[in-house]
């Protein structure tokens, strides 16, 4: 019965170090390669109405940025709210990576040619954009960091 349970333990861990298929997990692993890294879907944000999301896509020319709106139940597109060719026409070399909402979903700061500095920090060029005027307008004429709305959407920090 002793070596019942001897080979029992032995096969346990043989089994338990094979698993591991003999691979060292590297801090190049973790930081560089982001073996490791929470997967999320990309340019997915869902709306406060609880019926609709937004999503960055191209247009079939593939050089057009569109934030499209659809329906969360049926997938749907209903409208895009944003197009880069329309509204940032004048301006070249502009690329749009990154949006976020203010708190009444009337404006959306938009996030372009980002820049990383540090491991998880980057700097972009912020651009207000009123949804209602189709309007946008530079924050600074600078890169910056941490850009966000003030409650009331009409200040951005940053």
């Amino acid at each position: 019965m002793r070596t019942f349970i001897f080979l029992f333990i032995a096969l346990f861990i043989t089994h338990s170090v094979f698993a591991q298929g003999g691979r060292q997990i590297t801090l190049e692993d973790i930081w560089k390669k982001n073996t490791f890294k929470m997967k999320d879907v990309p340019g997915f944000k869902a709306m406060k109405d609880g019926k609709h999301y937004t999503q960055i896509d191209h247009d079939t020319d593939g050089k057009t940025l569109l934030i499209n709106v659809y329906d969360l139940q049926t997938g749907k597109k209903e409208r895009s709210l944003f197009n880069s060719k329309m509204i940032l026409g004048g301006r070249k070399g502009i690329i749009v990576e990154d949006y976020v909402f203010s708190d009444d979903e009337k404006k959306m700061l938009l996030f372009a040619n980002s820049e990383q500095i540090y491991r998880h920090s980057s700097v972009s060029f912020v651009f207000v954009f009123d949804i209602a005027t189709a309007h946008s307008d530079f924050v600074d004429y600078g890169k910056m960091m941490h850009a966000t709305f003030s409650p009331d959407a009409k200040k951005v920090a940053f």
